[in-house]
């Protein structure tokens, strides 16, 4: 009975002719105190390596959710059973198919976790590109280290009000977490990759709030080339003109917004200036899609992890899925590929 209200969730498979290896990297800097926890995905010709969880420190991330939600753990305990589609593989299992690969940092939305856009990670990788999903301490659900330590959510956030306090997290602290994972990268290109790695021409794709960092990343750093929004709204620096820079803003179905009447007079003062805010980023977008019957939350894997913590129906959300990794990975090939 128990797995059938609460069933393991399966990833979707991904298309590409590639299998997918993964290592997991800290990245530090002198300018922050806490590390950066990331996966880092890359093509692979086969399989050499088990198949690995989903989570990382599964159980320490599972009663992570269950604190920050309410959620006895016990009743998500089907979370430690999930499978990604990546394997243990060492970074010299790099497929030499190609002579230089592409690399797109995945930045997730707040609340939220690198493993997150798991299922977007995984398909690009098949797809023949090296993908890098990044934790923001302090603004992700968990971030474990080595097992050791978990760091959860920041308990001195800004006001939802005070939107001006969130651009700042934006540029002083997102952006700078980017910046390192980048200089990292270059590091471990020649170290470990061979310098396979394109970081010359990177790619950013956010949601949410990841989605803001994405468009600050494509604005103030030269080697970040292309950047897709997942439906989110504009913070940081004031855009000032279009870029330049192939962008792609993906959004949800407006149908499917939820609304919260409580407090009304508050929520109708934000809701007024995240509009705003979104007229921006549709302004700054080079293209822009409304994927059909998709709720914000159906661009991560969040809404297949319980029933306890879904915020929106899961009907259609495989074809979803489908349709959001296809018009992303579409819309890169036609910047790296043509």
């Amino acid at each position: 009975m128990f797995t059938v209200l609460f069933p393991v969730f399966r990833l979707p498979e991904p298309t590409g002719q590639f299998s997918v290896g993964m290592i997991e990297q800290e990245f530090y800097s002198d300018e922050q105190s806490l590390p950066i926890r990331t996966s880092i995905r890359f093509p692979i010709d086969q399989n050499e390596g088990e198949r690995l969880p989903y989570f990382s420190d599964t159980e320490l991330f599972v009663e992570q959710i269950s604190e920050e939600y309410s959620v006895p753990s016990m009743l998500l305990s089907q979370l430690e059973k999930v499978q990604s589609h990546s394997h243990a593989a060492g970074s010299d299992s790099l497929s030499k198919e190609e002579i230089e690969y592409p690399v797109i940092l995945l930045s997730h939305g707040f609340p939220g976790s690198r493993f997150f856009l798991t299922h977007l990670a995984e398909e690009l990788t098949s797809q023949g590109y090296v993908t890098v999903s990044i934790d923001h301490p302090g603004y992700s659900i968990a971030s474990t280290f080595k097992g050791e330590k978990i760091i959860g959510m920041n308990n001195q956030l800004p006001n939802p009000l005070a939107l001006d306090e969130w651009d700042a997290v934006v540029e002083k602290e997102w952006l700078p977490n980017i910046r390192t994972v980048l200089s990292g990268l270059n590091q471990m290109n020649e170290e470990k990759f061979g310098a396979s790695l394109d970081l010359k021409n990177v790619g950013v794709i956010g949601h949410s709030f990841g989605g803001a960092s994405a468009f600050q990343a494509m604005q103030q750093i030269d080697d970040v080339t292309i950047g897709v929004n997942l439906d989110g709204t504009h913070f940081g620096e004031p855009p000032q003109k279009r870029l330049e820079k192939p962008y792609l803003y993906l959004k949800a179905d407006p149908r499917e917004a939820s609304t919260d009447q409580s407090n009304a007079e508050v929520n109708q003062k934000l809701i007024d200036d995240i509009k705003q805010r979104s007229k921006w980023a549709s302004y700054l977008a080079v293209r822009e899609y409304e994927i059909e019957g998709a709720s914000h939350m159906n661009f991560t894997d969040f809404v297949n992890y319980s029933p306890l913590l879904r915020t929106t129906s899961l009907f259609n959300a495989s074809t979803i899925t489908l349709e959001i990794n296809k018009s992303i990975t579409s819309f890169l090939d036609e910047f790296y590929r043509d």
